[in-house]
C-alpha cells in the first residue's frame, strides 16, 4: 500500500534541509567512530609499549638477582672453606699450645 503525501514547497525544503542535517550528523558520528578506533588503537599501542618496557625491566631485574644468587652461592662455598681452614689451623695451634703446656708441665 503506497500512501501519497502532498505538502507546500516550503515546507519540502524544511523537510530536505532536516534530511541533510541529519546525514550529516550520521556522517559526523562515523568520523567520530573512525578517530574513536584510531585512538584506541593508539592508547593500545602506548599500552603495549609499556608493557614490554615493564616486561624488559622485570627481566634485567631477574637476571640480576639471579646473577647475585650465583654469586652468593659462591662466595658461601669460599666462606665454607676459609672456615674450614681456620678450624684446622686453629685445631693445629691448640695441639701445639697443649704440647707446649705439657713440656712446661713436665719442665716443673
Amino acid at each position: 500500500m503506497e500512501i501519497e503525501l502532498w505538502v507546500e514547497n516550503e515546507e519540502f525544503r524544511k523537510i530536505r534541509e532536516r534530511k541533510r542535517e541529519v546525514q550529516k550528523n550520521f556522517e559526523r558520528i562515523e568520523e567520530l567512530e573512525e578517530t574513536l578506533e584510531v585512538l584506541q588503537m593508539k592508547m593500545l599501542l602506548e599500552k603495549k609499549r609499556r608493557l614490554e618496557k615493564k616486561i624488559e625491566e622485570i627481566k634485567r631485574y631477574y637476571e640480576e638477582l639471579i646473577e647475585f644468587s650465583e654469586r652468593a652461592k659462591r662466595d658461601r662455598e669460599l666462606l665454607k672453606q676459609m672456615r674450614k681452614a681456620i678450624s684446622e689451623e686453629n685445631r693445629k695451634f691448640r695441639k701445639e699450645l697443649q704440647a707446649r703446656r705439657n713440656e712446661d708441665n713436665c719442665e716443673t
